[in-house]
């Protein structure tokens, strides 16, 4: 699965893309910067994605609506969380892997 990330810190994307390697699945990251191009770079990682996991505490307000904005009006999957450590990450892509739903201490 593409797996598409909005916002979070960038030291933790080795981390998470070791993990969804290995589980298979391709990640891809943007800030949340929504200035210049940054809005046009959002959609086309939105455009690319399966699931669309935006993170809230690291984001403007206006990445996190424009960002929910796109993931519905193209039909993709979306979780919106307040952060997005190692360990939850881990969580759901088992959650994906397994065919369940998202585990509820994920969402907030």
């Amino acid at each position: 699965m593409r797996i598409g990330i909005i916002g979070g810190l960038g030291r933790a994307e080795p981390l998470l893309r070791e993990l969804a390697r290995v589980s298979q699945h391709t990640i891809e990251f943007h800030r949340g910067d929504v200035g210049g191009r940054g809005s046009a770079s959002l959609e086309a990682v939105v455009a690319r994605s399966e699931l669309l996991v935006v993170i809230t505490d690291v984001n403007s307000h206006g990445s996190v609506q424009l960002s929910r904005k796109l993931a519905k009006a193209k039909g993709v999957r979306r979780l919106v969380v307040r952060r997005l450590s190692q360990g939850r990450f881990a969580g759901l892509l088992q959650a994906l892997d397994a065919g369940s739903a998202i585990p509820e201490g994920l969402a907030s």
